[in-house]
């Protein structure tokens, strides 16, 4: 029998929850890939109960069982680019630093730092703040939220030199890039800014009328890391990722609950 080949194409490792509706989490993480035409593999941090709009439990699966889900992915898989999700605890949060120190230290990894869910329930234990801010400088880009922005820095979100001072401070904190997603805050415009140790670049569209719907987040960032896996320079990839997205809301699937989930494309 012949020997297995190794697929030559970098794959993009996801590490996140498992959402058994697919709005979010790993489910979401792996249709943004196919949308992108980017072959992926999840390991998983943990399993929820939730719909498309309620949440009723987070489970975290064993810090060795997320190590061996790792360890096993890169020794056959050549890794292209990191998407980290929800982590869940401090301690799963401190197997992922373990292993991303050991990758190459100019491999793209994007956290998208879920710490709510959108039915409400905490999916990371915010006195243990520290343990996430501590994966930032393993970090090409962070892709905070503006509640999520508010929960890393302690600081205020209201205005844009407010956002502007939150995304400085997680540069401060060893972060490389701070993309701060506006979709929380007000007006017919959407706008989400690049802040970097030497620039800030905007990126605009309009609000979009209707449901709200689920996975945005999750969906941006894996397709960022996929654009960045590719070799993509950041706005280029965040372009790309962007209008990917913009693409997928327009086709957005209604299941028949309170919210929407993105399209499959």
């Amino acid at each position: 029998m012949r020997e297995p080949t190794p697929p030559n194409e970098p794959v993009v490792l996801i590490i996140a929850g498992y959402d058994p509706s697919g709005g979010g989490g790993v489910l979401a993480d792996l249709r943004a890939a196919r949308a992108c035409q980017v072959r992926a593999v999840a390991a998983v941090t943990a399993v929820t109960a939730q719909n498309t709009f309620e949440i009723s439990r987070m489970t975290p699966v064993p810090a060795d069982t997320l190590r061996a889900q790792l360890d096993l992915l890169a020794r056959e898989f050549p890794i292209g680019a990191v998407k980290l999700g929800m982590l869940g605890t401090a301690e799963l949060a401190g197997v992922v630093g373990d292993f991303l120190r050991a990758l190459p230290p100019d491999l793209p990894v994007v956290l998208d730092p879920v710490l709510v869910a959108t039915a409400g329930l905490e999916l990371f234990d915010s006195e243990r703040l520290p343990a996430l801010t501590g994966l930032l400088p393993l970090c090409s880009l962070v892709t905070p939220n503006l509640p999520e922005l508010g929960a890393l820095t302690g600081g205020r979100t209201d205005t844009e030199e407010d956002r502007r001072q939150g995304a400085r401070f997680l540069l401060a904190r060893g972060a490389r890039a701070v993309l701060v997603k506006g979709g929380h805050g007000l007006g017919d415009l959407v706008v989400d800014e690049l802040v970097t140790a030497s620039e800030v670049v905007g990126f605009t569209h309009p609000r979009l009328p209707g449901p709200k719907v689920r996975g945005t987040g999750c969906f941006l960032a894996t397709a960022i890391a996929c654009g960045l896996g590719r070799g993509m320079p950041l706005t280029g990839a965040i372009d790309a990722a962007r209008a990917r997205i913009l693409e997928a809301l327009a086709s957005a699937w209604f299941p028949g609950g309170r919210n929407g989930l993105m399209s499959d494309l």
